[in-house]
């Protein structure tokens, strides 16, 4: 009897010990930049604004830094840092395009993906709604004001990165960020983010043109 106990024991450890295993600390993307993963109900997100370079099969995102090309090209995938400048992208990621979505070839490591509306509202629900989801999602820094500080309660540490208007101008640094999903609207063709504000603590859903350029956060359903 003793033995079977034992035997018991040991194969719950190591059931413990193999789901640990599938829940990795970090990951990196196809630049070798590394991420920190954050559980959140069954689901497990980045806990950073993605910032690689390239497709996941070697392909290179082309980095557009003039606002008038930025603002021309809608069908070419592109990326950019906000003003241009790369120096605090391990903090705020790159913000990316549209067509950089929509690609088949993927800039999410092997088995992440962008989130879909359902991965995202999902989210939030697991976090208590969309209220209550604000303040946990948001960072306890880089905000305008302090007032606007989340507790970073859920992990997922969502800074004030900005966002690149259809016009190729940058806004919002300090106040605002949002975040590309994977869905369309039916009625418009345009597509879905979820835009978190200075005075709109709350996430919610918003479509956008395939010129703004939003962040990227990938998930992954073990």
């Amino acid at each position: 009897m003793r033995a079977l106990s034992s035997l018991i024991f040991l194969s719950f450890l190591t059931l413990i010990s193999c789901e640990k295993d599938d829940q990795p600390d970090s990951i990196q993307d196809a630049d070798g930049h590394t991420y920190e993963v954050v559980r959140i109900g069954n689901d497990e997100w980045m806990a950073s604004n993605l910032r690689v370079s390239k497709f996941t099969n070697g392909d290179p995102i082309p980095l557009e830094t003039t606002d008038s090309l930025w603002a021309a090209d809608s069908s070419n995938p592109a990326r950019s840092f906000y003003a241009s400048s790369e120096a605090d992208a391990a903090v705020f990621g790159a913000l990316y395009n549209r067509s950089v979505i929509t690609d088949p070839r993927g800039v999410c490591p092997t088995g992440w993906k962008i989130p879909s509306n359902a991965d995202w509202d999902r989210m939030l629900a697991d976090l208590g709604g969309s209220f209550l989801a604000g303040n946990a999602i948001r960072s306890e820094e880089n905000w305008t004001d302090p007032v606007y500080y989340g507790s970073n309660s859920s992990g997922f540490n969502a800074q004030p990165a900005g966002t690149r208007q259809s016009h190729g101008q940058f806004f919002g640094r300090g106040e605002q960020t949002a975040f590309w999903s994977t869905d369309t609207n039916i009625l418009s063709g345009r597509q879905n983010i979820y835009y978190l504000g200075f005075s709109n603590p709350s996430p919610f859903q918003m479509t956008a043109s395939k010129t703004e350029g939003f962040s990227i956060r990938c998930i992954r359903r073990p």
